[in-house]
């Protein structure tokens, strides 16, 4: 992979090493001297041009994610071993995950636009994301991410970036909130930070108020736990993450969302 990757890039590498946080085994880190690239290995060559597509679009809207990288044959695909091979610039900073317990609001605020702008900047699918609709509605639609953890938010030269788009979906950009909202927000050691929502929401919505999707959040928060608990198999501490979350969503009053965003 190694002679391959340096044949084709016309890098010399000094090693590459598989990131074991990756579930899905498919990610690598290479480094090359001081400078460092991200190595994704898909098995859907559908997958792999609609993520190189989308991150390609991403760099064009100014938006914080990670940028795909051409070969020299002028292409951001290399078959290896039968595996379509796309490389990602390599985000020098820190996971929040790593630097907050308890995110400050100047990330928050960070995070809330920076989302709404990825939601703005994505209205129509197209790419060939698989399409996830809960129930019928008028609601607004975009490209989601669909896994908002700490662990793929970094934090560099006091910018946010999103990271690890490979879950991505198309729906009603209310499950991305919701799904933010149950990582960052809903936690066994903290409960539920209504603060922490509260300015997430202000900060996500600023001036263009969608009062009907806040009150999906709640039903969108448990029908997404639903969904990634029944199509996955997780570690036995990652299901009780899980159930303590759907735990204190179920507890909450369906309309605390108005609440604390203030209407």
């Amino acid at each position: 992979m190694q002679e391959q990757l340096e044949k084709n890039y016309d890098i010399k590498i000094d090693n590459i090493s598989k990131i074991n946080e990756s579930s899905d085994g498919n990610v690598f880190l290479i480094n090359i001297g001081t400078k460092k690239l991200i190595m994704k290995k898909y098995d859907d060559i559908n997958h792999a041009n609609a993520m190189v597509e989308l991150h390609k679009d991403m760099e064009n809207k100014k938006i914080n994610a990670p940028r795909v990288v051409k070969n020299n044959s002028n292409n951001y695909i290399t078959i290896i071993d039968k595996h379509y091979c796309v490389l990602y610039t390599y985000i020098k900073g820190q996971m929040i995950s790593e630097l907050y317990e308890k995110l400050p609001n100047e990330i928050i605020y960070k995070i809330g636009r920076l989302l709404r702008k990825i939601h703005d900047s994505f209205p129509d699918n197209n790419y060939n994301i698989n399409n996830i609709d809960f129930e019928k509605n008028n609601l607004r639609k975009s490209i989601l991410h669909f896994d908002l953890t700490k662990s793929n938010m970094y934090k560099s030269n006091d910018e946010i970036y999103i990271i690890d788009f490979d879950d991505s979906k198309y729906g009603p950009c209310i499950i991305d909130v919701a799904i933010a909202i149950s990582f960052l927000f809903i936690s066994k050691k903290n409960g539920i930070d209504k603060d922490g929502i509260s300015y997430f929401l202000k900060s996500y919505y600023e001036n263009s108020i969608e009062k009907e999707e806040l009150k999906y959040i709640k039903k969108y928060a448990l029908k997404w736990i639903d969904v990634i608990t029944n199509n996955n198999i997780f570690n036995p501490s990652t299901t009780e993450s899980f159930e303590i979350k759907r735990k204190y969503i179920e507890e909450i009053d369906d309309e605390i969302f108005l609440k604390l965003l203030g209407e």
